[in-house]
């Protein structure tokens, strides 16, 4: 069915300045909205859509009280609210694939929302400019037209496109509004910034850098926001925009250049910086598996193991660069004081709380030292790191449950163990040398009897 406007149905307009002449009422809610003071959201109930990324949840999700999305010149936000049980999602969308992400964006709304009779689909629409390519105006229609084609009667609210969105700033045209926010439980949009846009916020850049297609971020059930699994290659060739000036940077990866906010050229870098770091997708999703945050305790979005290992290896690069003797010493003290016993303190007293032992930390106390980090710093390439820390704490996990079930988990019972082995082999090997000196014997015995007899013989024929 076709949008409605007040509860009217309105044919697909040819230009944004058409349906704007229909409904003088959007101008003025327009002007209504970009006069609204701009909100700086909380990360503690903060859950941040980049671009390509939409998220959806319900009132009653106690780990995100807003959604939001920024840094948008072309590109628009969507945002489509069920009344009846208040089913929210937000998306950054940029014109890559409108037709087919405009389905996903009402189906992630719709699926919350199965069991309300009540109610209605409610859309806002915010973003875009007078840019002098028009891109923002091919979007603006691309999503009203894609709206046209769905099945379901979805109410437009909020319509703050292309030129309602618009401002001159020294002779250059700039939208108003560069990010929104949704209040979950009162489905309020309203401008917003965003001072911290995790989790994982060069990972999902380097996604949409490399092509990634639009993707839901989040899964409301568990309060878990998932990232990936990604596929990219290496492409060792971006390299050669680190030595690029800004101007150039935002001449050719900006649909928009003289209206990017300040910091888009410094984004751009760190993002081509990451992949860089990480030339394979493959290694930052071991087995195929996304990355996975929940919102902690202190308002952020944590994860430990895996992830754990991954920016603790990044953090100690980029503090101690290269792999010089001086450097390497450097982060294995620094990993074996910090990191190591952190895990080292996560095992013993994870295997203790499993066996219900009375005391947690008895075998946490006798340890070893994981010498395989000197070579790890020393010779290993940062963005295979984490792999190889994993492969050495999988042998090394297994070395560890067979040395407690053989013995009391110390370097004594492993010590006995490897001794214990070659006192096994040694008379073995013994006895194995015996057999072949006895084998040896009787071979010559065989020739000196032999010998004999042909003495024999021939004396006898003689």
């Amino acid at each position: 069915m076709p949008l409605l406007i007040r509860n009217r149905h309105f044919d697909r307009p040819n230009t944004t300045g058409d349906l704007f002449d229909m409904y003088p009422h959007l101008q003025e809610n327009a002007k209504a909205f970009c006069s609204k003071p701009l909100v700086d959201v909380d990360v503690k109930c903060l859950l941040y859509v980049q671009q390509r990324e939409f998220a959806a949840t319900i009132p009653s999700d106690r780990a995100v009280s807003v959604i939001g999305s920024d840094d948008a010149t072309t590109c628009h936000f969507v945002v489509v609210r069920h009344t009846g049980n208040g089913a929210v999602c937000l998306a950054h969308c940029d014109g890559s694939s409108t037709w087919s992400e405009v389905p996903l964006i009402v189906k992630a709304v719709t699926s919350l929302s199965n069991h309300s009779k009540e109610g209605r689909l409610e859309l806002h629409l915010v973003g875009g400019f007078n840019d002098e390519s028009k891109t923002s105006h091919k979007l603006s229609l691309s999503l009203l037209a894609a709206f046209h084609k769905l099945k379901e009667d979805i109410h437009l609210e909020t319509c703050v496109i292309t030129e309602l969105n618009d401002m001159m700033v020294e002779g250059t045209h700039r939208p108003v509004v560069y990010g929104i926010g949704v209040n979950v439980s009162t489905g309020e949009v309203f401008p917003a910034s965003f001072p911290c846009k995790g989790p994982a916020e060069d990972l999902r850049s380097a996604r949409t850098f490399t092509g990634g297609q639009m993707v839901d971020i989040y899964d409301s059930s568990r309060g878990l926001v998932k990232i990936g699994p990604c596929k990219w290659s290496p492409n060792l060739d971006i390299a050669f925009w680190m030595s690029q000036n800004d101007d150039t940077i935002l001449k050719f990866l900006s649909t928009s250049p003289m209206a990017e906010p300040p910091h888009f050229v410094q984004h751009m870098k760190s993002t081509i910086e990451f992949l860089l770091h990480h030339p394979s997708s493959d290694l930052l999703f071991p087995g195929g598996q996304p990355q996975c945050y929940r919102r902690t305790e202190e308002g952020g979005w944590g994860s430990f193991h895996g992830n754990f290992s991954f920016f603790w290896m990044r953090f100690l690069e980029r503090r101690f660069p290269g792999n010089s003797a001086r450097m390497v010493l450097r982060k294995l003290f620094l990993d074996q004081t910090t990191a190591a016993p952190l895990a080292t303190t996560v095992f013993y007293t994870g295997m203790s709380v499993l066996e219900g032992k009375p005391d947690i930390l008895q075998d946490w106390r006798d340890k070893f030292l994981n010498t395989y980090k000197l070579v790890n710093f020393a010779l290993v390439p940062l963005y295979v790191r984490t792999c190889f820390t994993g492969c050495c704490a999988f042998i090394w996990a297994t070395f560890l449950c067979f040395s407690r079930q053989s013995g009391d988990g110390t370097a004594g019972a492993a010590l006995a163990w490897v001794y214990g082995s070659k006192t096994h082999r040694e008379p073995e090997q013994q006895s194995t040398a015996d057999s072949e000196e006895e084998e040896d014997d009787e071979e010559e015995e065989e020739v000196l009897v032999e010998d004999g007899m042909t003495e024999a013989q021939n004396a006898k024929a003689k």
